[in-house]
């Protein structure tokens, strides 16, 4: 026993014993008239060593993996005893019939609790689990003084050796792979699902409540990449969530000489969590019913072409969250042109920039990519170029810039196709293309600024799916226009709708905030995701994430299975967002961008920007303050319906007009004015270009 094991809970010190434990039990020791002999106890004292005592220490090899090649046997022998040991006879057993009895002459002599390393003759395994045994027979040529360190075992497996390529669709329990099961618990088996093949196999980690944290692998044949001209693994996964924190895992490992020791492995594929997961989360058992519910992941293994006995291990890793499955193994030797157009990185959905150069992210499903042609449209005009001297290893992406495009004003319609991997045709030519809108707009606003839809539409605001999905758009709440992502009837998991602002000029602004009105309510299983971006260059990127927040954080504790609209004013939430982050930029825009997890309806509504980080709010066109003003300033807020310049009179109680003040693009700003005068009643009065506002002060 290698530690003092008190499994009373589950927590970082489950299996030790405490500080106050180990002190009382001290105490004990040293006061309890019952153990007061322990101290004195004979079994205190150290063995005294036996002549020709020489023990097996360790075996070498066999390993816990071998090969069917054969291995030649290695055992590390130490001296135990008092006396110097010069030979000593020992005999090995291969599945418990006797193999070879070698005498082996230890030139220097071993001396006390020295060790050295003695070898067998070669010697080979079939494919499965075996035995070998070591026992010291005899010690400078006689028996062994000591009995009880004579022998040594250990249970090892030999990997069948699989020819390439090879596809496993797990129709049966393969008897050529392995399962590592440490905790002899819930572990990978064949399972019944909706696939092509009706069969996968299985990580029940819904049923597996204990052991959190604890591994379990599938492990495949030996296979040989000495002379490989290309090496991709592809396989099938598929997995959903049992909450959005659980974070059940999958990693592949690549194991190499037959040994199963999984932590000597290269991890080449790692993922948890939401990562993993093709399907949502749910708190039911979890079963693939469809085909969106699978992925298939590639990883490229070309970096270990050369290699022989070499081995892929699946291992999952248990949260007790989800069920987990894997299908359709398969490696092949063959190159593999594959790529994918996998997202367009910029520019942004909306620019105001009219020559843009894009750039693409290519994914690489297939073997090494040194060459891509791309053929790039802009509104019906289409040009293509080849990049060359390209490395993009199999199941990873590269971001490449694209050839210099001319916007038109408004929307503008580009695409981006992908051909000729390798100076070959594409694999799976079906993923190659990908599309987007791009908005042209100048508009830009001074600060401070606001949009509230009262006119029923979204002023100098643009609302656009770049890869035309479900937009935003402008909804009636009780004869109340708002803003609306519709969550609820979208079925695209990760459509994205954008809702960006002109630009905004915070060249002389060195703190700002937003303030906006927005309701929402969650829906059981679904996750939608809201987030606010920042461009620092008039929206050719949205570089800073101003504000992320998922569903639950979103609902404020409201939930709803049916199409959220809000009711009262109790359904909505007031924001303040701090815009520190902007001073001093002159083309900035910020984006609302709703990420569809097909949850529920989100509602935007009363944006306004501030020029102070802490605005006030009124219930009136002016708020002068204090009424009362003694050795301070006097202020005024203002929040009027529409920007405008505002004449600003001090008078006194007579009507004459002590100061004027102009001031322009006045909307929701604050003013302070330093007014040192007698004691008496003044007014402050505000000229707007439609009204005319008059506020009552005193100076003491």
């Amino acid at each position: 026993m290698f530690q003092n094991y008190l499994d009373y809970t589950n927590d970082a010190c489950m299996n030790l014993f405490t500080a106050g434990q180990v002190a009382r039990m001290e105490v004990v020791i040293a006061n309890s008239p019952r153990r007061a002999s322990l101290i004195a106890s004979h079994g205190l004292n150290d063995p005294l060593p036996i002549a020709n005592d020489l023990g097996l220490k360790e075996i070498i090899r066999p390993s816990t993996g071998e090969c069917a090649a054969g291995f030649t046997p290695q055992i590390e022998v130490r001296n135990y005893g008092s006396n110097a040991i010069t030979s000593a006879r020992i005999r090995l057993r291969k599945d418990g019939v006797v193999t070879e009895t070698k005498d082996f002459a230890f030139l220097p002599a071993l001396v006390a609790l020295e060790s050295r390393v003695v070898m067998f003759s070669d010697i080979a395994f079939t494919s499965g689990t075996h035995n070998a045994t070591v026992e010291i027979v005899l010690t400078n040529g006689t028996a062994d003084g000591q009995v009880s360190n004579n022998t040594l075992s250990r249970t090892f497996a030999v990997p069948q050796t699989i020819a390439l390529p090879f596809v496993e669709t797990f129709n049966t329990l393969p008897s050529a792979w392995q399962i590592v099961n440490p905790d002899q618990e819930v572990t990978w088996a064949l399972a019944g699902t909706t696939t092509p093949n009706g069969t996968a196999m299985e990580m029940a980690f819904y049923d597996y409540e204990d052991h959190v944290g604890e591994i379990d692998a599938l492990i495949s044949p030996s296979f040989d990449l000495s002379s490989a001209p290309a090496a991709l693994l592809k396989f099938d996964v598929s997995y959903a969530q049992f909450s959005s924190g659980s974070t059940d895992g999958l990693q592949v490992l690549l194991l190499s000489n037959c040994n199963s020791d999984l932590s000597s492995g290269i991890v080449v594929y790692s993922k948890s969590g939401s990562a993993l997961a093709p399907a949502s989360h749910t708190t039911s058992p979890f079963k693939p019913a469809t085909a969106a519910d699978w992925r298939t992941e590639t990883v490229d293994l070309s970096a270990y072409i050369g290699q022989t006995n070499l081995q892929v291990a699946f291992v999952g890793q248990n949260d007790w969250g989800n069920n987990l499955y894997l299908d359709n193994v398969g490696l092949t030797t063959s190159p593999i042109a594959d790529v994918v157009a996998a997202a367009i990185v910029s520019p942004s959905p909306v620019t105001c920039t009219n020559q843009i150069q894009p750039v693409i992210r290519v994914f690489n499903a297939g073997t090494l990519v040194n060459q891509v042609t791309v053929t790039t449209t802009i509104n019906g005009q289409s040009s293509s170029q080849t990049i060359q001297n390209l490395s993009i290893p199999g199941n990873t992406s590269a971001d490449l810039p694209i050839n210099v495009v001319n916007l038109s004003n408004g929307a503008n319609q580009l695409q981006i196709v992908l051909s000729n991997p390798n100076a070959t045709p594409d694999f799976f030519p079906s993923n190659n293309s990908i599309s987007m809108t791009i908005v042209l707009d100048e508009n830009a606003e001074s600060l401070p600024t606001r949009e509230r839809f009262d006119d029923g539409t979204t002023g100098n605001w643009v609302a656009t799916n770049p890869m035309g999905g479900m937009n935003w758009t402008i909804t009636s709440i009780t004869n109340n226009p708002a803003l609306l992502a519709n969550g609820f009837d979208n079925t695209v998991q990760g459509d994205r709708s954008w809702f960006v602002s002109p630009i905004l000029d915070f060249t002389d602004v060195t703190t700002g905030s937003l303030r906006y009105d927005h309701s929402y309510s969650m829906r059981t299983g679904a996750t939608d995701v809201l987030y606010i971006l920042a461009s620092r260059d008039c929206g050719v990127t949205f570089a800073d994430t101003l504000y992320r927040a998922r569903s639950s954080a979103l609902a404020r504790g409201r939930t709803s299975e049916t199409s959220w609209r809000p009711a009262a004013a109790s359904d909505w939430t007031s924001n303040l967002l701090a815009l520190d982050k902007l001073a001093g930029v002159s083309e900035a825009r910020l984006a609302f961008v709703f990420q569809n997890g097909h949850g529920n309806n989100l509602y935007i509504d009363n944006l306004e920007f501030y020029l102070t980080g802490s605005p006030l709010q009124i219930a009136t066109p002016i708020a002068v303050y204090p009424t009362v003003v003694q050795n301070e300033p006097l202020n005024v807020t203002f929040d009027l319906p529409e920007k405008d310049n505002v004449r600003i009179d001090i008078i006194d109680n007579l009507g004459r007009v002590l100061f004027t003040y102009n001031v322009g693009d006045v909307l929701n700003q604050t003013y302070s004015f330093d007014i040192r005068q007698s004691a008496g009643l003044y007014y402050l009065r505000a000229h707007t270009s439609t009204n005319v506002y008059v506020e009552r002060f005193i100076m003491p």
